[in-house]
C-alpha cells in the first residue's frame, strides 16, 4: 500500500496524546505500507531536527511550516482557530503536484483542519482521522468561561468549527474515531457517514515494577504523599484542568494532608500555569524524556479534565503503570465499564479532593485499585491491535475503490 499521511506535526517526540497515537501507528504501519508523511509544522526547527527519528518508518517525509502557528482571533475570524493555525500557503500546490505525479492508494488526513490542503479532485479515497469531535470542545469551554466575552467567543468558535468539521467529515470517503461515543455523535449529526473506531493502545509504557511509591524516585521523599498529573500543556484543555486542579482541588487536599506534593509533568507549560505552580509543594517539570520514573514516584495519578473528547492517553498510561487514579467524567471518556470501575470518578472539586485524601490515607485501598488497574490493562487494546485495525480499514477502502 502507498499511503499519503497528512499530520499536524511531526509525531516525534510523542509528547502529547495525538503525537503518541500517530507515532505508535506509523511505526507499525511502516512495516506494511509505503508512507509519505506530510506534516504542517508549527515547530519547524525542532521538527527538522527530529525528522531522522521517523525516517525508518516512512518512504518520504515532507515538512511544511505553518503560516501562522499562533493566530489571534483578529487574524481572520471567518475561519475556525484550528484551520487558521494549520494553514500553509505552499502546501495545496505541493499536494496537487504530488498527487498528479506519484501513485498513492489512499490519503489519510489526521484532523479535519488539514482537509483544507487537499485539492478538490483528489483521485484516491480519503480517510479522515478524528481524535476528537472538535466543536464539542468549544461547547464545553463555553460552560467554564470566566467572562461573558470569553463565553461569546467560545460559542462563535463552536459554530465556525462545527460547520467546517462536518463539511470535512462529508468530504471524506471514510472517517475513523478513537471511541464509540465520538462515532455515535458523528453519525447522529451526519447519518450518511461511514465511521469506524480505531482505538488507542495501552502498552507503549514499560510496566512499573511494584505497587505504590518507589523509594528514591524523583521528587519523592519518604513520608511525603505524591500526586501526579501528566499533561501536555500545549493543549488548552490540559491548561484548564491544571488551573482547576491548582485553584479548586489541591488546596482542599493540602488542608487535610499538608505535606502532599503535586507533580505537574509535561511539555510547554504556559506562564499562567508557571505562576500558579510557584508553590513549595508543587513541582512543574516541563518536558521529560520518560514518564516512567514519575509514575513510580506517584501514589495517585489524577486527570481533572473538564474539557475533552476521544480517549485520554494519560489515563491509559496510568492504568498501564498500575496506579490508583482519580479522574473527572471527561477523563474517562471512551473507557468501558470495567476500566471505569478501576478509577475513582468525581466532577465536583470537593468530591475530587476527598477521593485523593481517602486514597492517600488508605494504602490498602490504593493497592486494590492498583491491582484492578493492572488487570484492566490486560483487557485493553494494544497498539498492535490498533495498527492492525487501521491497516484493515485501509485495505477495505482501497479494494472498494479499485
Amino acid at each position: 500500500m502507498r499511503i499519503l499521511f497528512l499530520a499536524a506535526h511531526l509525531p516525534y517526540p510523542p509528547i502529547s496524546g495525538g503525537r503518541r497515537r500517530e507515532y505508535e501507528l506509523l511505526t507499525r504501519m511502516g512495516k506494511h505500507a509505503a508512507i509519505h508523511l506530510c506534516c504542517v509544522s508549527k515547530t519547524y526547527a525542532e521538527d527538522r531536527h527530529n525528522l531522522p527519528q521517523m525516517q525508518p518508518w516512512c518512504r518520504d517525509i515532507t515538512l511544511v511550516p505553518a503560516t501562522d502557528p499562533d493566530p489571534t482571533p483578529q487574524t481572520d475570524p471567518a475561519y475556525p482557530y484550528q484551520v487558521r493555525r494549520h494553514m500553509a500557503h505552499s502546501l495545496r500546490g505541493f499536494l496537487v503536484d504530488l498527487l498528479a505525479t506519484d501513485t498513492f492508494d489512499l490519503v489519510h488526513v489526521e484532523g479535519y483542519y488539514l482537509m483544507q490542503h487537499l485539492p478538490a479532485a483528489t483521485p484516491v479515497p480519503i480517510l479522515l482521522g478524528a481524535q476528537n469531535v472538535e466543536y464539542l470542545l468549544y461547547r464545553q469551554r463555553a460552560l467554564f468561561a470566566s467572562t461573558a466575552c470569553e463565553q461569546q467567543q467560545c460559542w462563535s468558535e463552536y459554530r465556525r468549527t462545527m460547520a467546517w468539521e462536518r463539511h470535512a467529515w462529508r468530504r471524506a470517503t471514510r472517517c475513523i474515531t478513537v471511541t464509540t461515543d465520538d462515532r455515535q455523535h458523528m453519525l447522529a449529526a451526519e447519518p450518511d457517514l461511514h465511521v469506524e473506531v480505531v482505538p488507542n493502545g495501552a502498552d507503549h509504557l514499560p510496566v512499573v515494577a511494584g505497587l505504590g511509591s518507589s523509594a528514591g524516585a524523583p521528587y519523592c521523599r519518604d513520608a511525603e504523599p505524591v500526586v501526579l498529573f501528566p499533561s501536555n500543556f500545549a493543549y488548552e484543555p490540559n491548561v484548564d484542568a491544571t488551573r482547576y486542579l491548582l485553584s479548586d482541588i489541591f488546596p482542599r487536599v493540602c488542608q487535610e494532608i499538608p505535606n502532599t506534593r503535586l507533580l505537574l509533568v509535561g511539555n510547554a507549560p504556559p506562564p499562567t500555569i508557571c505562576a500558579l505552580a510557584a508553590q513549595p509543594q508543587v513541582t512543574l517539570t516541563g518536558r521529560v524524556p520518560s514518564l516512567t520514573p514519575f509514575f513510580e514516584a506517584a501514589d495517585i495519578v489524577v486527570c481533572p479534565l473538564r474539557i475533552g473528547g476521544g480517549i485520554k492517553v494519560k489515563v491509559l498510561e496510568a492504568l498501564r503503570a498500575g496506579k490508583a487514579i482519580v479522574s473527572s467524567s471527561v477523563g474517562v471518556q471512551g473507557l468501558d465499564g470495567a476500566a471505569r470501575q478501576a478509577i475513582a470518578i468525581a466532577d465536583d472539586p470537593a468530591a475530587f479532593a476527598a477521593h485523593i485524601v481517602r486514597l492517600l490515607r488508605n494504602p490498602a485501598e490504593r493497592v486494590t485499585m492498583q491491582t484492578a488497574a493492572r488487570h484492566v490493562t490486560r483487557q485493553l487494546p494494544t497498539w498492535d491491535d490498533s495498527a492492525a485495525a487501521l491497516v484493515e480499514c485501509y485495505t477495505r477502502l482501497i479494494q472498494n475503490h479499485s
